[in-house]
């Protein structure tokens, strides 16, 4: 039995080996130790790879690899920039936890409670022309103004000097219970504040698509004792849309207040308009929309309804030592600038003083050049001024500017 065993297994014999080469009698268990070898070689490359690719949002997400990525992707950047957790995964949403970004001085300039992406990895991944929304949860921006400049442009000039292409990813923002505050190296100007802020701001890919949002807060002012103002709380809301670039270059913007104090906007009006000083508490509807197209650049205020309490204008450059007060004030109408002109359209302004409609085209370096030239306009220029002054009260609050003695 058993000798018949072994001839069962030997199939071939010794001498019919030698017939076949050498080369051929080895190959097929070569192949065969290779057959086995490849796939467990390539399963474990396979493994290794997804592995990396399954754990790269955890590794990136530690604080080392974080801290360093961050590093050089602001490094042209002046401040700094902190953040505390950060949570990412491919089927789950990026957020960000206690977000601190401060100025080159050290100073804070703003803090994000948290930061949340609308999309997954996996989503930016597939489409990086589009990062969606990021809601930002009770950030707070901290703005000092100087007559030159503040420190939001001192942080960002920087980043908007590098050379772009022009193209981006576009992106959306949500704002929830936001925070902004203002104060200037002015001593004589108030500090201010917008609370709960909310809104959202839609940012195109392209300067030659639509930017657009909606903003509404409440407004704080501080009490201003240098002027005996006591603390003011309005609200506003502002909806905005605009295109950069090409030829639909030009926006519009849709601002509504109640009750916020004019004071706030001298120290932009100080810096680029001049040496103007406002006062007092507004509620209006105005309608801003400009132009920037090469062939055709325009600035259109509407007034749709503007009223003033407690109202005070002092612009030395215009009216000297004297001030412009009225109890009350009230303004509608549509104002445009194309050019050196000025074209007013149904323009109407009433108060204490008196009421005057005001329509047709006047130059504006008459307008701005005080009295005289104002006085210039009214003979030169094609418009036209209808309604009723009190002289004799204008006379009392303006000496100076009219010329007129007791």
């Amino acid at each position: 039995m058993a000798a018949e065993r072994r001839r069962r297994r030997r199939i071939v014999t010794d001498d019919e080996m030698q017939d076949y080469p050498e080369s051929e009698a080895a190959e097929p268990r070569t192949i065969d130790r290779r057959r086995r070898r490849f796939p467990i070689r390539s399963l474990l490359i396979l493994g290794t790879f997804a592995a990396l690719v399954w754990f790269a949002p955890s590794i990136v997400c530690m604080p080392v690899v974080r801290d360093r990525l961050l590093g050089s992707a602001l490094s042209d950047f002046p401040g700094s920039v902190q953040i505390g957790a950060v949570s990412a995964g491919w089927f789950s949403p990026v957020t960000v936890e206690n977000v601190a970004v401060t100025s080159k001085d050290g100073s804070p300039l703003l803090t994000a409670e948290r930061i949340e992406s609308q999309r997954t990895l996996l989503g930016f991944a597939v489409d990086r022309s589009n990062l969606g929304k990021f809601t930002l949860r009770n950030p707070k921006l901290d703005l000092r103004l100087r007559p030159d400049g503040s420190n939001l442009e001192d942080a960002l000039l920087p980043l908007l000097n590098k050379k772009s292409s022009g193209e981006g990813p576009a992106v959306g923002l949500e704002i929830v219970e936001g925070q902004l505050t203002v104060s200037a190296t002015d001593p004589a100007s108030r500090s201010w504040s917008l609370e709960k802020l909310q809104g959202t701001v839609t940012v195109p890919g392209s300067a030659s698509e639509l930017l657009s949002g909606k903003l509404t807060s409440e407004l704080l002012a501080d009490e201003d004792t240098a002027t005996h103002r006591g603390a003011a709380r309005g609200q506003w809301t502002a909806e905005f849309k605009q295109v950069a670039s090409g030829a639909k270059a030009g926006g519009q913007i849709v601002l509504q207040t109640e009750a916020v104090p004019l004071d706030i906007l001298n120290p932009l009006l100080t810096r680029f308009a001049g040496d103007y000083q406002l006062a007092g508490t507004t509620d209006c509807d105005l309608l801003v929309e400009w132009t920037d197209a090469v062939e055709d650049t325009t600035r259109i205020l509407e007034i749709k309804s503007l009223k003033v309490n407690e109202f005070a204008l002092a612009a030395p450059a215009l009216l000297g030592s004297d001030q412009l007060q009225s109890p009350t004030l009230a303004a509608k109408g549509r104002i445009g600038l194309q050019g050196d002109l000025c074209e007013l359209e149904q323009f109407v302004v009433s108060s204490e003083i008196g009421e005057l409609e005001a329509s047709g085209v006047a130059a504006i370096a008459e307008l701005t050049a005080g009295s005289s030239g104002l006085l210039r306009s009214l003979r030169q220029d094609d418009y036209a001024i209808r309604g009723r002054v009190d002289l004799a009260r204008l006379a009392r609050l303006l000496p100076e500017t009219m010329r007129v003695r007791p």
